[in-house]
């Protein structure tokens, strides 16, 4: 069975911004210019807009500094009909071909001095020299974990005695003989500071409309809005 997670697919692209036309074609990647101003593109599906006092930043690395040498908050500008959030902005002072390693994170505060919770990292960029672009996917692999290998199911079960009850109550177990037992499987602790989240999405309404379970860290016991839960696993019983 398929999951949907938060992190599905993440990229990036830069390009040089003011390239002519007429300029000849090159095969060697362009010399350094320390007045270049670069114009990105952050493209990834099923971002969301944090809660009011939260930001998120881009962190940029580039050659031959060690250090991050150039953050930009990152302000989410279009979401497609296929829920591609997209992210655009430009960088100035900076070479493109010098970039070699991107961070992107979730701050408390509009001018952090470091960064804060990380969650997508790139460091293999592939740069065009002709058409003075560079292109890497972000991952989370190397910032939340690798997820790879988990899998699950859920459950529409209620003991409410309205027939319809079920439709909106749901949890992540399994449910055999009267014995429920988890459903997810290779679950690994989240990253300090992070919780999971359990979100429902309602297709019937245009745009379409997003529920909360609740948080959770493990794969068995109660999430954070278990007032109404009926079982010992994350989900439970909203009104829709």
């Amino acid at each position: 069975m398929k999951k949907r997670y938060f992190i599905l697919f993440y990229a990036i692209f830069f390009i040089v911004n003011g390239c002519k036309k007429d300029n000849p074609a090159s095969t060697d990647i362009p010399p350094s210019d320390s007045s270049g101003t670069v114009n990105f593109v952050v493209s990834e599906l099923g971002m969301r807009n944090l809660r009011a006092g939260e930001y998120y930043f881009m962190w940029v690395k580039t050659s031959p500094d060690s250090g991050w040498k150039i953050k930009k908050q990152l302000l989410i500008t279009y979401t497609s009909p296929e829920d591609t959030a997209i992210m655009v902005g430009t960088i100035k002072n900076i070479s493109i071909e010098n970039i070699y390693e991107v961070l992107v994170t979730i701050e408390r505060t509009s001018n952090p001095a470091t960064p804060g919770f990380s969650f997508l990292q790139a460091n293999d960029f592939e740069v065009d020299p002709i058409k003075k672009t560079s292109r890497a996917a972000l991952n989370h692999s190397q910032t939340l974990g690798d997820y790879s290998a988990l899998q699950g199911s859920l459950v529409f079960t209620s003991k409410l005695s309205d027939s319809l009850s079920y439709t909106h109550e749901f949890y992540l177990m399994n449910y055999a003989g009267g014995i429920q037992t988890p459903s997810l499987m290779s679950l690994t602790a989240p990253p300090t500071g992070w919780d999971y989240g359990l979100w429902a999405e309602d297709t019937n309404f245009t745009p379409h409309e997003y529920f909360f379970y609740g948080f959770f860290s493990k794969s068995i016991g109660h999430d954070s809005d278990s007032s109404k839960d009926s079982y010992f696993f994350p989900g439970g019983w909203k009104p829709q």
